[in-house]
């Protein structure tokens, strides 16, 4: 676990070794978060990067009354 220091901009630096293992971009965007006396930091995902991670999914929809 790496520790940081808060400077007095209220800023801190992410470990490279953090960067690294979460595959972390400059100038990529973290959700911030308090949970009680915690603070968790989530990288926020592009929109077009979320393409298909749902897998393959059947959009076809069954209407009754309704001759195909």
């Amino acid at each position: 676990m790496a520790t940081v220091a808060l400077t007095a901009e209220n800023q801190i630096t992410i470990p490279q070794t953090v960067i690294d293992d979460l595959g972390l971009k400059s100038g990529q965007m973290l959700e911030v978060m308090a949970y009680g006396k915690c603070i968790e930091l989530v990288p926020l995902q592009p929109l077009k990067n979320l393409r298909g991670f749902l897998g393959e999914m059947n959009t076809t929809i069954e209407r009754e009354g309704h001759p195909r």
